[in-house]
C-alpha cells in the first residue's frame, strides 16, 4: 500500500469512526494523519524539484547534441565540397565517409564532446581551418550549459534523497491501526489480531523528516 493510500484510509477512519473511538485511538489516528500529510507533502515537493531539473537537463541535452552533431555535419560537408582533404576526418578518429556520431547516454555524450574539443584543437594546431555554422566555440557553450545542469541534477539526486526516520516501522504501525479499527487487511505488513495491544503508545508514531546532505 502506498503512503497516499494510507492517508486516504486514515482520513476515512477519522470521518466515519473518530467520535466513537477511545481517546488513545483518536490520538493515534490524528497523529498518523498529521505524519502522512507531512510525508506526502515532503515527497511531492521533492518530486516537483526533481522533475523540473530533469526537464531542464533534457532540453539542454537536446540542444547540445544538435550542435555537436551539426559540427560533424559541417566537417562532412566541407570534405564533400573538397574544401578540405578526406584525411582530416582522421583527427576525429573517423574515416570518410562517416556516420554522424550519436548517443542518448549523457555520460557517453560528454565523453564524445570532450574528445571532439581535444581532436579539433589538435587539428587547428596543425594548421586546420576553423569551421563556422556552428563554430567549435558555440558547440562548447551548449555542451557546457548541458553539463552544468546535468551535474546539478546528479548532485540533487545524491544529496537530496529524502530520509524519513523509522518510515517502515511507521507504516507497519499505521497498517495495524487501520486493521484494528476497520478489520481491513493490507498486502505489505504482518497484521496483528484485533485484541493486540493498541499501537498508540509506540514511539514509531513520531515523524522525523530529514535530507541527506
Amino acid at each position: 500500500m502506498k503512503d497516499e493510500e494510507r492517508l486516504i484510509k486514515l482520513k476515512n477512519i477519522y470521518e466515519k469512526y473518530f467520535e466513537h473511538l477511545e481517546e488513545d485511538l483518536q490520538i493515534a489516528i490524528s497523529t498518523q494523519i498529521d505524519n502522512f500529510e507531512k510525508i506526502n507533502s515532503f515527497y511531492k515537493l521533492y518530486e516537483e524539484q526533481r522533475t523540473h531539473l530533469e526537464s531542464e537537463v533534457i532540453k539542454l541535452f537536446t540542444k547540445a547534441k544538435k550542435y555537436f552533431q551539426h559540427y560533424f555535419m559541417a566537417l562532412s560537408m566541407a570534405i564533400d565540397r573538397e574544401e578540405i582533404p578526406e584525411n582530416v576526418a582522421e583527427y576525429y578518429g573517423l574515416s570518410y565517409p562517416f556516420e554522424i556520431p550519436d548517443t542518448n547516454d549523457y555520460e557517453e555524450f560528454l565523453l564524445k564532446a570532450k574528445n571532439l574539443f581535444e581532436d579539433d584543437h589538435k587539428r587547428i594546431l596543425n594548421g586546420g581551418k576553423h569551421f563556422t555554422n556552428p563554430s567549435i566555440a558555440t558547440v562548447k557553450v551548449y555542451v557546457e550549459k548541458f553539463e552544468e545542469k546535468y551535474l546539478e541534477f546528479q548532485s540533487f539526486i545524491k544529496a537530496k534523497i529524502p530520509k524519513i526516520e523509522n518510515i517502515e516501522a511507521m507504516r507497519h504501525t499505521t497498517d495495524k491501526l487501520i486493521f484494528e479499527i476497520t478489520g481491513e487487511k493490507t498486502n505489505e505488513t504482518n497484521l496483528v489480531a484485533k485484541n493486540e495491544k493498541s499501537p498508540t503508545t509506540s514511539s514509531n508514531c513520531q515523524l522525523s523528516l530529514d535530507f541527506d546532505v
